[in-house]
């Protein structure tokens, strides 16, 4: 029931929502917005944070499975996603699932779709500012030099692209180099450690409301719920116009 209903308030932005469907989106109540994933396969930049990650309990659902899969529903979608999927969109999140920036083929194609649709927000959450766990362990997490020169001067040059580096326990020590080179960043921690760059010159901590202002369940009492849809309208965190430290309280 209450997907159902934060699903209504998702805005059509002019094209039908069967239309927008066949184009690859998906409507995504939690936030409130369209959205575009791809496949686990396209997560190459993982860390040991990404175990908690909140789709993997939702796998047990054979259909989130099979399409968060690698070559399932999210990869055909995102491979055959054109400029014209994001058309009269306010605002659209690239990914929910997987990354958008796997390689620099793909950090082309998100240039594309951004310089296209000038109107439209794109709110990119990505690993990719980092190599994860590439190689031996001595050489795990270092910045990523590629990848986010690349992200820099292709995407992160239109006002249009909000591009946010995922941070956790194991990568948040470079969190003076991204404020240095002007990245948004977004960070939880599953033990409940504070966000890196707390207090700091230059830090810009916002708490995301969708994740610390719980509310009352409502036919459970005692349990609590994360606010639906909140992402959708919300201007001091992910959407901030002022480089931002977004601070996830850990969900599963």
């Amino acid at each position: 029931m209450l997907a159902r209903q934060s699903r209504k308030i998702i805005p059509f932005g002019g094209m039908t929502k069967k239309a927008r469907m066949n184009m690859g989106m998906r409507q995504c109540p939690d936030i409130g917005m369209w959205a575009l994933d791809n496949g686990m396969e396209n997560c190459v930049w993982r860390t040991e944070a990404c175990k908690d990650c909140y789709n993997r309990k939702t796998i047990i659902y054979p259909s989130m499975k099979a399409a968060w899969s690698p070559g399932g529903l999210d990869d055909i979608r995102w491979d055959n996603a054109t400029s014209e999927a994001f058309s009269g969109l306010h605002r659209v999140r690239l990914n929910t699932r997987g990354d958008a920036f796997p390689n620099i083929r793909e950090v082309d194609r998100v240039a594309e779709w951004v310089a296209e649709n000038p109107n439209t927000k794109f709110w990119i959450v990505t690993r990719a500012w980092q190599t994860g766990m590439h190689g031996s362990p001595e050489n795990w997490y270092r910045i990523n030099e590629g990848m986010m020169r690349a992200v820099e001067q292709k995407v992160m040059i239109y006002d249009n692209a909000y591009v946010q580096a995922s941070t956790d326990d194991w990568t948040g020590h470079h969190w003076k180099e991204l404020k240095d080179r002007g990245w948004n960043t977004m960070f939880f921690s599953r033990d409940g450690n504070d966000i890196p760059g707390l207090n700091q010159p230059g830090s810009n901590v916002v708490k995301c409301r969708k994740t610390w202002d719980l509310l009352p369940h409502p036919t459970r009492p005692g349990r609590h719920i994360h606010r639906k849809g909140v992402c959708r309208t919300c201007r001091n965190g992910c959407f901030s116009d002022s480089r931002v430290d977004v601070w996830l309280k850990w969900h599963w």
